[in-house]
């Protein structure tokens, strides 16, 4: 992925993250102004927020290849008979590069979101790898 594809899939991110409201009459023109900088860079970007590929490791064994998000969510496809609990998580890209993983669970069982716990070191390498 380019620099500048990186850009625009964090921008289009950045926008979409939370809805702009407020009934104060005084904010209108910055929640208007907001709510246009989010259509445009749903505009620019493509709907396809994935920047990266690579292997989620639990305690250092591969246990399945994930998609990388824009905001750092790993998105894997953990075997169903596989237990996800008190592992130790990474992400290892195609260059090698290891990254944290911290998992979060959710309600239910099957309700696991995986995020990258290096946040600069992980964007560093990527940044390195678009130039």
């Amino acid at each position: 992925m380019q620099k500048h594809e990186l850009m625009l899939c964090a921008l289009a991110s950045m926008a979409g993250v939370g809805d702009i409201y407020t009934d104060a009459h005084e904010c209108a023109p910055s929640v208007l102004a907001a709510q246009n900088l989010a259509v445009l860079a749903g505009l620019l970007s493509s709907s396809d927020t994935i920047i990266t590929q690579g292997s989620l490791l639990a305690d250092g064994e591969v246990v399945c290849e994930a998609d990388v998000r824009v905001n750092g969510k790993v998105l894997p496809t953990i075997p169903e008979s596989f237990d996800t609990s008190g592992r130790n998580w990474e992400v290892a890209l195609p260059g090698g590069q290891k990254f944290s993983v911290e998992m979060f669970t959710g309600e239910c069982a099957d309700d696991e979101t995986w995020v990258v716990d290096e946040p600069e070191a992980f964007y560093t390498a990527l940044l390195q790898q678009a130039n």
